[in-house]
């Protein structure tokens, strides 16, 4: 995501808060995709591999090999979201006030804090479920209200105010959602989720919690210019023979601005993902659920070739079971690409949209 600010202590902020995070060094360069036109044997391969189910759940969609360009659909006057199982009524498309664009800047900054005030309080009363059209229209009413009294940030896909640490405020309302439990929180199948490479893949993962950190990474002819690591930490639970098992999925990706054609618009390509145990999870549990997990005869008989096809065109290093500490990890050297464009960014608040449509609304932590 992005972030956009025209306020003077977005500098001294942003400066603090580099100093508190530190980039990750574990991001291995790597080959990431060019722009040219995606060819009919590719298509077909990604079709084979499924690609796409990573890149949706996050909310960003994504092609594989070269072909990273999406074209950009216009910013509608409301946003078009699509409902979901668990909190939304039938879609609805709601036009945002008009704003008064007369406004001092004393009182726009009003304006935008009141329109954030309203958002906040609409997730919070809706569970986070973005599809709900009372916060489809608070979303597009803050989005309206910053563009045209100029209180979000320009560029935004190149801004400083992405770097920093934040909060998934918005419910997990991706592609391929089960439902919800009786939380009100997204389900989904583990398969779904982490790109089919952990399994049991049918097993049914409810998200408790979802957070991001974007930070600068250092300049290196192995990564895009002005490249940023991204990692995306989902806490997650399924229950287990009438159990709780508590886990932790990371995606870690690489980020890059998508340049003057779109200039709010943010590249992501993930290139590692891990499966772990929450702290203070039963790890016999855990062992028995992911050791020697079951696979249904068609995965048994399609997983040879499938993970033949993604090593040779995503680099893919599938799992190999589990560590010492029960984690299990694989990795991209070919990753694919998706984008988020950015609706809406400032010191407090980020709103994505991904190539899915995907809406997500993140807060920006303490930085204490």
């Amino acid at each position: 995501g992005t972030e956009a600010e025209g306020a003077s202590g977005a500098t001294n902020r942003q400066g603090r808060a580099n100093t508190n995070m530190h980039t990750r060094s574990n991001l291995r360069p790597r080959a990431f995709p060019r722009r040219q036109a995606t060819t009919g044997s590719t298509a077909v391969l990604m079709a084979t591999c499924v690609v796409v189910g990573t890149f949706a759940f996050m909310g960003t969609g994504g092609r594989v090999g070269s072909s990273v360009r999406a074209p950009r659909a216009p910013r509608p006057s409301s946003l078009r979201i699509q409902s979901t199982h668990c909190h939304a009524s039938p879609t609805t498309e709601t036009m945002a006030p008009s704003v008064d664009l007369t406004a001092t800047p004393a009182s726009a900054s009003k304006v935008v804090g009141a329109a954030k005030a309203k958002l906040r309080d609409a997730l919070q009363r809706h569970k986070g479920a973005v599809s709900h059209p009372e916060v489809v229209a608070a979303t597009d009413a803050l989005v309206k209200a910053g563009s045209e009294l100029g209180q979000t940030t320009a560029n935004a896909g190149s801004s400083a105010l992405l770097f920093g640490a934040f909060d998934m405020i918005s419910a997990a309302e991706f592609p391929g959602q089960l439902g919800c439990d009786e939380e009100g929180l997204a389900q989904f199948t583990l398969g779904r989720m982490s790109f089919n490479m952990f399994a049991p893949r049918e097993l049914v993962v409810t998200v408790k919690k979802m957070t991001n950190v974007l930070m600068p990474l250092p300049e290196s002819p192995e990564y895009p210019e002005r490249a940023g690591a991204y990692t995306v930490t989902a806490e997650l639970k399924a229950e287990v023979d009438g159990k709780q098992l508590d886990m932790v999925f990371t995606s870690d990706a690489v980020c890059w601005p998508d340049g003057a054609e779109h200039p709010d618009r943010l590249m992501v390509a993930f290139t590692e993902g891990k499966l772990e145990p929450a702290e203070g999870a039963d790890l016999d549990l855990w062992k028995g659920v992911f050791s020697n997990p079951k696979k249904s005869l068609r995965q048994q008989l399609t997983e040879p070739l499938t993970r033949w096809l993604m090593r040779r065109m995503i680099g893919l290093e599938p799992p190999k079971g589990l560590d010492v500490d029960g984690a299990m990890r694989y990795r991209m050297s070919k990753p694919p690409a998706g984008h988020l464009d950015i609706l809406y960014l400032d010191e407090e608040i980020r709103i994505t949209r991904g190539n899915r449509g995907s809406i997500v609304i993140v807060d920006r932590m303490s930085e204490e």
